[in-house]
C-alpha cells in the first residue's frame, strides 16, 4: 500500500496556498481583532475572554495549514507570502493579549475575584496570566518590541526556514533534503549516523557565515 507524500488539506482550506476560503477567514479574524481590542480597552474582559478564546482557535488551525503547505512545498512562494500575513496578524493578537494583561495587573481583587468566579473553567489560567503579568513592562513597550519581532528574530526565522529547506546534503549516492539526513541520525546503524552526521556538518561550514548571521 502506497500513501500520499503530502497532507490533505483540503478539508481545512480549499485551494491551497491561493485559497480564497483562507483569505475570507483571514479578513475576518483581523476584523474580530480589532473588536477585541476594543473590547479590552474598554474593559468589557468577559467578553473579550471569550472571543480570545475563539480567536486563538482559528489562528492555530490558519498557522498550522501554512505550515503544513510550506512544509510539503518549500519553493510555494505563495505560501512564503502567507506565512508573513500570519506573522503580522498572531503580532496583532499578542499586542490584544498584551493589553488584557495590563487591564488584569491594574484590577482590584476584588474585581479580579468576580472575573475568575465567571470563567471558572480557566481560572488557573487567568490567575497565572495576572501574575506574570506584574513582571512585564508597560503595554507599549512590550507592544513595541512585538512589533519589532516581525522584522527582527521572526523575520531571520524566515531565512533560516527558507534556506535550510532548500539545501540538500550528499550520503550514499543521493541527495538528501534536511528532513531525510535528520532521519539517518536515528538509524540504528552506527556508521550510517556518522555519515549522516558528516554530511551536515560539512554543508553547513559551507555556509557558516550566512547562518552566523541568522544566529547572531
Amino acid at each position: 500500500m502506497k500513501f500520499p507524500q503530502v497532507w490533505d488539506l483540503e478539508r481545512f482550506f480549499k485551494g491551497g496556498s491561493a485559497s480564497s476560503s483562507f483569505q475570507e477567514t483571514y479578513k475576518d479574524v483581523a476584523n474580530k481583532l480589532k473588536e477585541l481590542e476594543k473590547c479590552f480597552h474598554d474593559e468589557h474582559l468577559s467578553q473579550g475572554i471569550s472571543l480570545s478564546q475563539a480567536i486563538s482557535l482559528e489562528l492555530r488551525e490558519m498557522e498550522a495549514f501554512v505550515s503544513c503547505l510550506i512544509a510539503q512545498n518549500v519553493k510555494d512562494t505563495q505560501a512564503r507570502i502567507l506565512d508573513s500575513k500570519m506573522r503580522t496578524l498572531m503580532t496583532a493578537y499578542q499586542n490584544c493579549m498584551l493589553l488584557f494583561d495590563e487591564k488584569l495587573k491594574n484590577l482590584s481583587d476584588k474585581a479580579f475575584d468576580t472575573l475568575v468566579q465567571n470563567h471558572q473553567e480557566i481560572a488557573f489560567a487567568l490567575k497565572e496570566r495576572r501574575l506574570l503579568s506584574q513582571e512585564k513592562l508597560s503595554f507599549k513597550e512590550e507592544a513595541f518590541i512585538n512589533d519589532l519581532m516581525i522584522d527582527g528574530y521572526h523575520g531571520w526565522s524566515q531565512v533560516w526556514s527558507s534556506f535550510i529547506g532548500e539545501m540538500t546534503f550528499p550520503f550514499q549516492g543521493e541527495r538528501l533534503f534536511f528532513g531525510q539526513i535528520e532521519n539517518k541520525m536515528a538509524d540504528s546503524n552506527r556508521k550510517k549516523r556518522k555519515e549522516a552526521f558528516a554530511s551536515i556538518t560539512s554543508e553547513f561550514t559551507k555556509h557558516e557565515s550566512l547562518f552566523a548571521q541568522i544566529l547572531n
